[in-house]
């Protein structure tokens, strides 16, 4: 069928629209993601789902401190996460992970073994809690349903971004912390897929 020549720019235009707005409309996620991040409620939700299964007797108050410093920390009462930290995170398996590891700090007496270390001026390498951490985070988001290999994909995040270096004192190299988290259920091999 041939078109009438006026029709034809016009077609072209129209076709031209609706390439832009299909591009538009998968984009869209990826720009509001990069601008807002993840909402408080949505934070929140994985945070009690964490908590749950932590086997806590009482939950740390979560606090979500707008900075654009990369981070997230706990005295053993409170864990905070930064909006920082959560726009660089793709998934709520990596919000997990994150919250997790902080929550394994709180398990561990982490704040209580430092204030110790202090008192008696003998501190422990901080990368042993920090590894602990990891270890028992990963455990706790297994047993409330999370991804626990998606998680892992934020430390990557952090090599990507920061290199090897720890970035704060007291941590492991991301390099070491990714070893760490080198699950065996997060292998797939040609085999897996036949079972």
């Amino acid at each position: 069928m041939k078109l009438y020549e006026p029709f034809r720019p016009f077609t072209a235009i129209l076709i031209g629209l609706l390439v832009l707005c299909l591009f538009v409309w998968r984009a869209e996620p990826i720009i509001q993601k990069a601008n807002t991040g993840f909402t408080n409620a949505q934070v929140e939700d994985v945070y009690q789902r964490l908590f749950v299964n932590s086997g806590l007797g009482q939950k740390p108050p979560l606090h979500i401190a707008n900075t654009s410093m990369v981070n997230a920390w706990t005295d053993g009462e409170d864990v905070t996460i930064t909006t920082g930290i959560l726009k660089k995170m793709a998934n709520v398996d990596e919000i997990a992970m994150v919250l997790a590891h902080e929550l394994g700090h709180v398990i561990n007496y982490d704040s209580v073994h430092e204030a110790m270390e202090e008192a008696v001026g003998y501190p422990i390498d901080g990368r042993y809690k920090e590894a602990a951490a990891d270890k028992i985070g990963a455990y706790i988001m297994m047993r409330s349903g999370f991804d626990e290999c998606k998680g892992r994909e934020i430390m990557q995040v952090f090599r990507d971004n920061f290199g090897d270096d720890a970035g704060a004192e007291g941590h492991p190299d991301n390099a070491f912390r990714l070893d760490q988290l080198n699950l065996p259920q997060c292998h797939k091999t040609f085999f897996s897929n036949w079972f």
